[in-house]
């Protein structure tokens, strides 16, 4: 007994090989580029799970501690330390076995580009 979905199948596969047996040239560009696109996506993937999925491996989370910059105008909150002060804590400090720098960063890209004539 066969299952009408398998010999539809079967058929559309036997047509593709014969019209790619025709046209070698078509297979192969056909074959480097879902070569190519696999290793791509592949890639991809490799990045976003190593960057985004997987947890990166922090020691000892519990012994962490965040430090702020609390600016004397009114309004603001505690910010990230500057760069100078964060060397002076670093060399100061008697009480952390390291310290890591963290500022938080956003950059905005124009939607539009500056004409030439705009730039002279």
């Amino acid at each position: 007994m066969r299952i009408p979905d398998v010999d539809a199948l079967w058929r559309d596969l036997t047509l593709a090989g014969r019209l790619l047996r025709r046209a070698p040239v078509f297979a192969l560009g056909a074959l480097l580029m879902l070569a190519l696109a696999t290793s791509a996506t592949t890639a991809v993937f490799s990045i976003v799970n190593a960057a985004l999925l997987r947890p990166f491996p922090h020691v000892d989370l519990d012994r962490w501690a965040r430090l702020y910059e609390q600016p004397r105008s009114e309004g603001l909150g505690p910010m990230s330390a500057s760069i100078p002060n964060y060397r002076d804590w670093k060399r100061q400090s008697r009480s952390f076995a390291a310290m890591v720098l963290w500022m938080p960063m956003s950059l905005t890209f124009p939607a539009t580009r500056p004409s030439r004539s705009a730039c002279r």
